[in-house]
């Protein structure tokens, strides 16, 4: 549970003040939506003129780019919304170059289709198996 001792209700004389704080938020989500269009479109043009190339997860370049923005990340915002966003976006990403299926074994360690999709996106398609060595030969 999160402290909020240190934040006040808003005052009777602040909901003009609130209404333009919430309007600069507006216009921020617009921007980055904005942004998130233009980052997909780019993503259709890389797949469409590098064609596929086998498996279409990078991840050394995943984690490159997570170490960048946390190396440059400041402010209230914590790091693992940061995290995440990004793990949703290559997620997103995945999908606009054609979906990814993952083999994960859910016999003795029932947490592993949990991690998958927190790791790949809820969007990618499992593939469940008894043991790993199935898993791992599908």
């Amino acid at each position: 549970m999160s402290d909020t001792s240190s934040v006040s209700p808003p005052s009777d004389a602040a909901p003009e003040a609130l209404a333009r704080l919430r309007a600069e938020i507006d216009a921020l989500d617009e921007r980055l939506h904005d942004l998130l269009m233009d980052r997909a479109e780019i993503i259709e043009r890389v797949t469409r003129d590098g064609g596929k190339r086998g498996v279409p997860i990078r991840p050394g370049r995943e984690a490159s780019m997570l170490r960048r923005l946390l190396g440059r990340h400041h402010g209230a915002l914590p790091p693992q919304t940061v995290l995440r966003i990004w793990r949703e976006l290559f997620s997103g990403a995945l999908m606009i170059e054609g979906g990814l299926t993952i083999a994960v074994a859910d016999g003795a360690q029932a947490e592993l289709p949990a991690v998958a999709r927190e790791h790949f996106g809820p969007l990618t398609g499992l593939r469940r198996h008894r043991t790993s060595s199935q898993a791992l030969a599908d």
